[in-house]
């Protein structure tokens, strides 16, 4: 089986949030190992049959299948191999104020420093690239603002302020896929817990 639906994004939206959620519900199937395949940009050269196995292999009949990547949202590669691989599938969307959404990710990759355990000690997940990317988080936010600001210093907050160029990200899906595939919502009118969750703003819909 493959995916019926995919929530794209956004970073600090609080996907993680809707994708305790889906797994809760009855009526929904996601991968119950991973919040962050991004197997369509990462990924993709295993193939279908791969990705397939790898992340639905348990499914179980469930009205919506779907998995989680919040890097499609931003990647014109991704959506292009969404519209070519899966032309049906539905994506949905949670946006938050992208002010906040920067903040906030700025604030998840200082709390990823403060909390990280001796270099000896390993990661929580056991696996080592999460070490790696600490290591790499931790030289990012040393830049001083000035750097960043460079022109040639582009990189160092392309990951903080692109994601939350919402117009950008929406016309590219926009061109790709019509309208009635696409569900957008704000964070904040969201609603608060997961409790009715099989209402119409989430699972309703897919």
């Amino acid at each position: 089986m493959l995916p019926n639906f995919l929530h794209v994004g956004v970073a600090k939206g609080a996907s993680t949030w809707l994708y305790l959620a889906c797994i809760e519900h009855p009526d929904v199937w996601v991968p119950p190992a991973n919040d962050n395949v991004n197997f369509l940009l990462i990924h993709n050269h295993y193939g279908l049959q791969w990705y397939q196995q790898q992340y639905f292999s348990d499914y179980k009949h469930e009205k919506a299948v779907g998995e989680f990547s919040n890097s499609y949202m931003i990647s014109e590669i991704a959506l292009e191999r969404i519209a070519r691989d899966l032309p049906g599938v539905r994506l949905s969307m949670l946006l938050r104020n992208p002010v906040e959404r920067a903040y906030l990710h700025r604030a998840h990759d200082h709390y990823k420093i403060v909390s990280r355990k001796p270099v000896d000690s390993p990661p929580e997940s056991g696996d080592s690239v999460d070490d790696w990317n600490g290591f790499i988080i931790e030289k990012f936010v040393k830049v001083p603002l000035e750097v960043a600001m460079h022109p040639n210093g582009w990189g160092w907050c392309r990951q903080y302020l692109e994601p939350g160029l919402y117009a950008a990200c929406l016309r590219r899906i926009q061109d790709r896929f019509p309208a009635g595939q696409v569900k957008s919502c704000c964070t904040r009118t969201f609603a608060p817990t997961r409790k009715g969750l099989s209402g119409n703003t989430s699972t309703g819909w897919l």
